[in-house]
């Protein structure tokens, strides 16, 4: 994958990952759990060959 795939794929996973939060996991968790989520999630797509 190039650089620029890995960033759209990065910033893709933000954008569902919020979607899926606001739908079903915000009244338990606020949104700052999506950060949490991905920021590992980001930095493996990042780092994978």
């Amino acid at each position: 994958m190039e650089l620029g795939d890995r960033i759209f794929f990065t910033v893709l996973s933000l954008v569902g990952i919020t979607l899926l939060w606001l739908k079903f996991i915000e009244k338990y968790f606020s949104v700052w759990g999506i950060f949490i989520v991905w920021v590992p999630l980001g930095i493996y797509i990042m780092t994978r060959r």
